[in-house]
């Protein structure tokens, strides 16, 4: 048997209160397929376990290293796929004979950088399952597939096949209701696709244009599954569909949800279009127990909404809208500002409209030029300019300067109230609320012994020599480096040396760096640190925050705590408090 190993790295936030959920549905798919085929004879998949979720890669590299996989199969997503790669790159270097195949939404054909690493010796545009399965036999036997989705890997670049896959039907191919892996989470979370494909083709979304159909669930299947959820500890249910509402049975799914979830045990979300929503509709989807739904209206421009294809009848919308809310369902209504054919007088005209709801929220997002989407391949034709790195967000259009995008994004913060995720409550203090639970304590007065004991790591083969290792000390993907000591400001090189060896070995997880001083320290020490952390690049947390708070650094934080049985003047204190905040989220 050889091995395949499913590869899903989480989303990584500073939230020390919240949940963090990385769902495997995609390899669970994969799994599936492969062991519906012949090919899943000659094959056993590898999982990396939930705990191991909160790692770093050094530590995810020596789980995978153990496994000795001889196909990593990686899915990659907006949020994950720089990570991803860094740690297939480490993954290559000690397997060099393990084969890489990566899917997600993030492969595709227009990819800035996926294809110029050349990690993947196979990429998969859209639906992995049909082909799957024949990737491994090709693997396995040395003859390659021929599929317009796949690509292959030849030296430099890659070569994409010319025949169509096999089709994907999700009631014959999706895990059946009763499957081992069809559970919800730890926290009764659950999610459940009902149909694969959209029948809309939004220029800004990649999703439509993967495939050309929609297959379903039988409704009677769909709420069987959704009973089969509520049995093994469901508590809350997602519809992961596109466009819920685009089921051909969904007047017969929501009223069997209303019959199954009469004692409203379980909660639903999900998204739909709301233009076509009847008021006995939005009676059931509240009788059933949907506590939030969401609602893409992306912008009140039509010609805005011509230019994205997103057919949008307005008036018809806000009843639709209005239906919803006077159920007593709460509405989410998603807002996009840097598309096509936008000004700053629709972007203003929308956020007054927004803020004229009382009823339900109101989410504008800045546009992102997706891999994959038409706007992206028509980013030149339409003026759009956006960086090559995630989050890929549109900077300026042809109506819209950059300056005004950032006057959209203040407006839509200060009439929305719009916050963005996990800001630091205190900076400085006593007690920081928002301490990460791993907690490295370094010394710095004794900092040379402390690196004279640390492990000893070959830097060439058959060469050894000793490294400083410091932030070695920990595991997880979410470290607090705490250095502790006196006179902090004469010792400010080797406090930001300690910094830059921490973002070299693990540049992709997030790190707070707190400093214990015994006594007040001149709040230079805080700039220069700050300025140390700035120059050692930005983070995808970063690039995301950058869109609301340019310049602030969110991914690694500076922060002060205070050392009881010290005083400190409370002047310096608030000066400091001050100083970071400006610096970081």
């Amino acid at each position: 048997m050889k091995n395949v190993l499913f590869l899903q790295l989480p989303q990584l936030d500073n939230d020390v209160r919240g949940r963090h959920e990385n769902v495997p549905l995609a390899a669970l798919y994969l799994e599936h397929a492969l062991e519906q085929s012949s090919e899943g004879r000659y094959w056993s998949g590898r999982h990396i376990s939930k705990q191991a979720d909160a790692l770093d890669d050094h530590g995810l590299l020596r789980i995978i290293t153990r496994i000795r996989p001889d196909v990593i199969s990686a899915t990659l997503y907006l949020w994950n796929i720089e990570r991803t790669l860094h740690l297939l790159a480490q993954a290559r270097a000690a397997l060099p004979r393990v084969r890489i195949v990566a899917g997600g939404p993030e492969v595709a054909p227009d990819h800035p950088f996926l294809h110029k690493s050349n990690l993947a010796d196979v990429a998969v545009y859209g639906e992995g399952e049909p082909v799957f399965p024949r990737i491994l036999r090709a693997i396995r036997t040395g003859r390659r597939t021929n599929f317009i989705n796949v690509a292959w890997r030849r030296i430099r670049a890659y070569s994409w096949g010319a025949k169509p896959p096999p089709a994907f039907n999700l009631p014959a191919d999706l895990p059946p209701p009763r499957h081992r892996s069809w559970r919800p989470d730890a926290h009764g979370m659950a999610y459940l696709e009902t149909t694969r494909g959209c029948p809309l083709r939004c220029a800004f979304c990649c999703y439509g244009h993967r495939r050309s159909r929609i297959t379903a669930l039988p409704a009677s299947e769909v709420i069987e599954r959704v009973r089969i959820l509520r049995a093994r500890g469901a508590r809350e249910i997602r519809f992961i569909d596109p466009t819920f509402n685009a089921h051909p049975e969904f007047d017969a799914i929501i009223a069997g949800l209303a019959r199954l979830n009469r004692n409203r045990r379980l909660e639903f979300f999900c998204e739909l279009r709301a233009e076509t929503l009847s008021a006995l509709q939005a009676r059931l989807l509240a009788a059933g127990n949907f506590r939030e739904i969401e609602v893409g209206m992306q912008s009140r421009n039509p010609q805005t909404l011509r230019t994205i294809r997103r057919p949008t009848h307005l008036a018809n919308l806000d009843h639709g809208i209005t239906r919803l809310t006077r159920a007593g369902v709460r509405v989410t209504v998603d807002l996009m500002y840097g598309l096509p054919a936008q000004n700053l007088a629709d972007i203003r005209a929308m956020i007054r409209w927004s803020a004229k709801q009382r009823r339900i929220n109101v989410q504008c997002l800045q546009t992102l030029l997706l891999p994959g989407t038409d706007l992206r391949a028509r980013r030149n034709e339409l003026a759009l300019v956006a960086a090559d790195e995630p989050p890929y967000a549109v900077a300026s259009t042809a109506a819209l300067r950059a300056e005004d995008i950032r006057a959209a994004e203040q407006l839509a913060r200060r009439t929305l109230r719009m916050q963005m995720d996990c800001p630091t409550q205190r900076f400085v203090g006593r007690q920081l609320p928002d301490l990460f639970p791993e907690q490295v304590v370094v010394e710095i007065n004794a900092l040379d012994a402390a690196r004279r004991s640390l492990a000893l790591h070959s830097s060439e083969p058959g060469k050894k020599r000793w490294r400083a290792s410091v932030p070695r000390a920990g595991a997880a993907n979410r470290r607090a480096l705490v250095i502790r000591g006196a006179r902090l400001f004469e010792r400010r090189e080797e406090i930001a040396r300690l910094i830059r060896e921490a973002v070299t070995l693990e540049p992709y997880i997030l790190w707070q760096f707190v400093l214990e001083p015994e006594r007040e320290e001149p709040l230079d020490l805080l700039d220069y640190l700050s300025d140390t952390i700035r120059q050692a690049g930005t983070h995808v947390v970063d690039r995301f925050l950058d869109m609301h708070s340019p310049g602030k650094r969110a991914s690694r934080r500076l922060m002060v705590r205070l050392r009881p049985g010290h005083r400190y003047a409370r002047d310096w204190s608030a000066a400091a408090e001050a100083g970071l905040r400006d610096c970081f989220f």
